[in-house]
């Protein structure tokens, strides 16, 4: 089967499940930190009302209006579960 037939199937066969009323979910790949041993989003706790994320060591910071978050010299000082590594003093 070429591309063209393989897309062409996979449209038929949404529009049957459609037409069954039967809904289709794409299910998402797992979260992977951006670094080996980091964080992901599934590890912070977001407060939508208050406009605030908390960190695995219970820091707070505020949104921004662009929604992201600086945690900076905060980070230097908390150990981040009980596997963190120590705070790098070389700036990276």
């Amino acid at each position: 089967m070429d591309e063209i037939q393989v897309a062409v199937e996979a449209e038929l066969a949404r529009l049957r499940a459609e037409n069954a009323r039967h809904g289709t979910v794409i299910k998402p790949g797992p979260l992977r930190p951006a670094v080996p041993g980091g964080f992901t989003s599934d590890d912070f706790a977001v407060d939508e009302k208050a406009g605030t994320v908390t960190c695995t060591a219970g820091v707070t910071r505020p949104l921004t209006r662009t929604r992201t978050v600086t945690f900076g010299a905060a980070c230097a000082a908390a150990r981040c579960g009980k596997d963190a590594p120590p705070p790098q003093t070389d700036g990276r």
